[in-house]
């Protein structure tokens, strides 16, 4: 019985030292959870298919939809972003609308909810605990601010790069910023209102750090011009600026940025 006894104690022993350093080895383990902002009105992530099914604007028309091509052309009613890429799938990609703020709608209603199905639990965060407060304008890329002229693209794109925020890029320009929430933020220049929302923050990638899913929307004070566009964002410790990911999508096709604004990638 002894030998038994001994083997029992033994075991209990190393279960019982096994089990206290489960937890630390556990708790290094868990990952960072998907974030998505409430202005997104999604539920959960099980939901999206739901979300995506609801009516755009409730108790609206719907938008009349062009679907295929030549004989094939048949007019659909779309009253969800489900509805839009239904029938864009039924056309083989050939859609049109005579409303010329389908695409717009598109954009701005359906891709950002659309995009959380990539969104997975990161292993590892830079960004988990930025928020859009007044100091977050020297993390912030230049990026966040839009521009109809492709030269300024070319400055966007190189102080991306270098990790010029967008206290320094608009230096001088800056004149407020208002803090709305910890994900949202207004900032007014001497040119432009610009408005900072983060979507998301998750793995978009699939390299285990987490990123930042983020809306901007700039108008100019004066004229009519105004853009909005959604990006990634992350960076290399919690006090470098963050960076927007795959940036040279923003560049102007067949433009030939200046060489000191460090030539980009070859566009094709």
């Amino acid at each position: 019985m002894r030998p038994r006894l001994t083997l029992l104690i033994t075991t209990v022993v190393v279960a019982l030292c096994l089990g206290r350093g489960t937890p630390a080895r556990a708790q290094e383990a868990v990952p960072y959870p998907v974030w998505w902002s409430p202005s997104l009105e999604l539920e959960s992530l099980d939901k999206i298919d739901e979300r995506l099914k609801r009516n755009l604007w409730p108790g609206d028309d719907g938008f009349r939809l062009f679907v295929g091509i030549g004989n094939n052309r048949t007019t659909v009613i779309a009253h969800s972003c489900a509805d839009i890429r239904r029938y864009e799938k039924e056309g083989s990609g050939a859609i049109d609308s005579p409303d010329i703020y389908l695409w717009l709608t598109v954009y701005r209603e359906c891709v950002p909810i659309e995009r959380l199905r990539d969104a997975r639990p990161a292993r590892s965060s830079h960004v988990r605990n930025f928020v859009l407060d007044a100091g977050a304008l020297d993390y912030l890329p230049a990026m966040v601010t839009l521009s109809p002229s492709c030269d300024w693209w070319c400055r966007l794109y190189a102080a991306n790069e270098r990790r010029i925020p967008l206290s320094k890029f608009e230096d001088g320009r800056l004149l407020k910023a208002r803090p709305i929430s910890d994900y949202q933020l207004e900032v007014e220049t001497e040119l432009d209102i610009i408005q900072i929302e983060i979507l998301a923050r998750a793995d978009f990638n699939g390299d285990g750090w987490e990123d930042l899913f983020m809306k901007t929307d700039t108008k100019s004070k004066e004229g009519r011009w105004g853009d909005d566009t959604t990006f990634m964002a992350t960076r290399e410790s919690p006090d470098d600026v963050l960076w927007v990911l795959d940036a040279d999508r923003f560049l102007c096709r067949k433009y030939k940025c200046a060489a000191h604004y460090d030539k980009p990638p070859a566009l094709r």
